[in-house]
């Protein structure tokens, strides 16, 4: 065979084997369990200590509490609810997302472009735009003129079997009226509940500063976290995973009507993603 030849062959088999790599990693095969409707959190057996370690800092991250609000205080029994909706950067082709869900048959993604009827194959998928989009209802109460309470909440469909839950406490150590300048600590736990092969759990404590600009409440400040899973299923042999990390948010709010709450806000760490906020404030 000529050298021209073996040239050839080589960049075929180059080419295909590139190829298969691409589509593998970017059509992974889907785990099928009907015994759901929707996707839902289960661990298959070939999910591996990283594709692990990965799937608890990013699940971990949807279950820190991020701000969405200026750090001054409601007053004692002044409260707000309103529903957040935040859009992480997760690729559910990864490893540490496919091989953490179940689907109900197998062209049903976790996300992006859907398909609802079994067989159909979603056009695109892999070409398209990896943000899960996670909807939390929130509610903050004053327990006193320096002290806020709070919880937030999401379920998935209600034919999955999870749901994200968590609680804050927040202390306002500086409210300067006359500068419209306003300091506090928070402390929070989120969890991921309803699933029967791990328990995933997140700690967490930021501090932030905001000022009055007009009807504006510009605020800034840090989190830092640590998220705990344990693997609870024979299906696996993992180690449980703490993951520790840091991220900064930034973000405004506004009172249109003087209880509309409008707000938006960018968080910057290991995944770095916009949120947004519609709500009551009283």
């Amino acid at each position: 065979m000529s050298k021209i030849k073996l040239g050839i062959v080589a960049i075929s088999i180059l080419c295909v084997s590139n190829s298969v790599s691409f589509a593998q990693h970017n059509n992974p095969i889907l785990h099928v369990n009907t015994k759901w409707a929707e996707c839902s959190m289960q661990l298959d057996p070939s999910l591996t200590q990283d594709a692990w370690r990965q799937f608890t800092q990013e699940a971990g991250i949807m279950t820190v509490l991020n701000p969405l609000t200026s750090a001054k205080p409601l007053g004692k029994w002044n409260f707000d609810i309103g529903l957040s909706m935040n859009q992480y950067p997760v690729d559910d082709t990864d490893s540490a997302w496919n091989d953490t869900f179940v689907h109900p048959h197998s062209t049903h993604w976790l996300y992006a472009d859907t398909s609802d009827d079994p067989g159909v194959v979603t056009d695109k998928h892999a070409d398209s735009r990896h943000v899960l989009s996670l909807p939390l209802l929130l509610g903050r109460i004053g327990v006193t003129d320096k002290i806020d309470v709070g919880i937030f909440f999401f379920s998935a469909k209600p034919d999955a079997n999870y749901a994200f839950r968590g609680g804050q406490v927040q202390y306002n150590f500086l409210n300067d009226s006359e500068k419209n300048l306003s300091a506090a600590a928070r402390v929070s736990i989120g969890q991921i509940v309803g699933v029967d092969d791990f328990k995933l759990s997140t700690y967490s404590a930021d501090v932030m500063a905001s000022k009055d600009i007009s009807i504006f409440s510009g605020y800034a400040g840090f989190t830092a976290y640590m998220v705990r899973s344990h693997e609870t299923t024979s299906a696996v042999n993992l180690d449980d995973e703490n993951v520790f990390g840091v991220q900064g948010n930034i973000g405004v709010t506004t009172l249109l009507f003087s209880h509309l709450k409008l707000g938006v806000q960018l968080t910057v760490g290991v995944l770095t993603f916009p949120g947004i906020v519609i709500g009551f404030s009283m």
